[in-house]
């Protein structure tokens, strides 16, 4: 028990970097976009379909399309900065209508990595995985404090 604020702290704080990490090209898309320089190239899409997710109860699309920058060619499934899960088939058909096999349109990529894309940059809502990793590191520097008051107490 000496060490369990200590230990809970180091958690939390390791859990929100890892979340930070993972979803790094997110938060960065849906927050600071004025500091991506986009460019366009055209690009196809060559799958489009949805499942339904169990575990989430909700619909979720993947659309995959393909590029070209430079002669070579990338792969992504990046729509958009916005959330992939729907409540209802319908959401998710309505977006998988609007990118059938074989469409060709414009995709937008990062200029220093073109291996980072997506199709519309300019929709997002990562809100919500901001408040979690908010939340984990509030949690943890809490937690920590707990840890000196309980260590510096006796």
């Amino acid at each position: 028990m000496k060490y369990y604020w200590f230990k809970l702290s180091a958690s939390l704080f390791a859990a929100s970097i890892l979340l930070f990490w993972v979803n790094y090209e997110d938060i960065r898309g849906s927050f600071f976009k004025e500091n991506i320089n986009y460019k366009k190239a055209g690009g196809l899409i060559i799958k489009s379909k949805y499942h339904y997710h169990p575990g989430k109860k909700s619909y979720e699309y993947f659309i995959e399309y393909s590029y070209e920058v430079n002669g070579k060619v990338f792969l992504n499934s990046n729509l958009n900065f916005d959330n992939q899960n729907y409540d209802s088939k319908e959401e998710a058909e309505k977006i998988i209508n609007n990118y059938p096999v074989g469409k060709e349109l414009v995709i937008f990529y990062e200029d220093g990595d073109p291996s980072i894309s997506v199709i519309d940059p300019y929709t997002t809502s990562k809100v919500d995985i901001v408040y979690i990793i908010f939340t984990l590191f509030l949690l943890s520097i809490i937690c920590f404090l707990v840890w000196l008051f309980t260590k510096y107490k006796y």
